[in-house]
């Protein structure tokens, strides 16, 4: 499910840069990527509920809202980089760190 979420987000991200020529579409893509964003989160959260108990799990929580935390001020820089150097560098940089996402999923269901 991860996999699947992650790799409609990076092709859906490199569809903005069409879909902002028209409201409706835009608006239609930006239900739709949300969507995926927040499924992405509570199938993650899912999957660690089911495979740690106790303080293991607090543990993992505290991790993954710390990561949150950081990714959220790193990727608003690199965000931002991105749309410095580009005029759809935004889309270009959730495309491309959606489909690093997904690879690492992929490894992880190989291995």
């Amino acid at each position: 499910m991860i996999i699947a979420l992650s790799g409609m987000l990076a092709l859906g991200a490199l569809f903005w840069p069409i879909a902002l020529q028209n409201p409706l579409l835009t608006y239609g893509l930006l239900f739709l990527c949300g969507g995926a964003f927040v499924g992405i989160y509570t199938v993650v959260l899912t999957i660690v509920g089911s495979k740690f108990r106790g303080g293991e799990l607090i543990g993992i929580y505290a991790t993954m809202e710390f990561m949150w935390g950081v990714g959220a001020l790193l990727g608003s820089l690199l965000a931002g980089a991105a749309m410095y150097l580009a005029s759809h560098g935004l889309a270009f940089f959730v495309a491309a760190t959606c489909a690093v996402f997904m690879g690492m999923a992929l490894h992880r269901t190989m291995t």
